[in-house]
């Protein structure tokens, strides 16, 4: 069972307009961040990540996994290791 969002993220086409309107908008605490490429915000106990467009066709014309495709959004949910080990015995 997912238990919470552990990280979701976003992509922009302009990094620095995305990190104010996050910031100064709705509020959120910038966590880290490299400048062109992504931010990162505390989201409760999750984080929410804002990823550089330009970065992500980076790395489609370098060949490298995570090329751009219909996910202009990305979400890692939170799984206990317990239960997924527990289905897998289970079958």
């Amino acid at each position: 069972m997912i238990s919470r969002v552990l990280e979701a993220c976003l992509y922009a086409t302009d990094l620095d307009a995305a990190e104010r309107f996050y910031v100064d908008v709705l509020g959120l605490e910038r966590y880290s961040g490299m400048p062109g490429r992504h931010v990162f915000f505390r989201c409760g106990a999750g984080m929410f990540l804002v990823r550089e467009v330009a970065a992500r066709l980076g790395r489609e014309l370098a060949g490298l996994p995570g090329g751009w495709g219909a996910d202009a959004a990305e979400v890692a949910p939170a799984v206990a290791l317990a239960e997924l080990l527990l289905r897998e015995v289970r079958g």
